[in-house]
């Protein structure tokens, strides 16, 4: 238990003392205007926090989204990756050849081997070109080279 020191009755207070305490009461003041303010500072930066932390989450679910939306996006560029394979190129490839014709009519053969680089069935081509080199090689030509 804390004893209150002992009050000293106002007739006997000195005008020393009286002023003390209008200097004490005084800086009490300040004190008091100043834990105000201080609170008052405080209050105003806790609410920028809660503004800055709601930010940040509102930025960070968008982040989320984004990174789903990005990551479902790759799961189907490699589902579509895989399945090109299996795609039938041919009728794009006579259309890429039929374009060049039109726009190349004398260069049909080279036509033929631009769609298909461009196409990516060199491997299809390339067997061709085999049994034709072998048809050729094996007598079996049936043209006849000009003299």
């Amino acid at each position: 238990m804390t004893t209150q020191p002992e009050r000293i009755p106002l007739d006997d207070l000195t005008s020393d003392q009286l002023d003390q305490l209008y200097a004490d009461r005084d800086r009490y003041e300040e004190v008091v205007g100043e834990l105000n303010e201080a609170n008052t500072t405080l209050q105003r930066e806790a609410a920028r926090g809660d503004r800055l932390y709601h930010s940040r989450n509102r930025w960070a679910d968008h982040a989320g989204r984004l990174q789903e939306r990005a990551l479902t996006a790759e799961a189907r560029v490699r589902e579509l990756e895989a399945a090109a394979p299996e795609v039938d190129r041919r009728p794009l490839h006579a259309r890429h050849v039929d374009a060049l014709t039109d726009a190349y009519p004398d260069l049909r053969h080279t036509a033929d081997h631009i769609a298909n680089i461009s196409l990516a069935v060199r491997d299809e081509h390339v067997r061709e070109l085999e049994q034709r080199v072998a048809q050729l090689t094996a007598g079996q030509c049936t043209t006849q080279p000009t003299p």
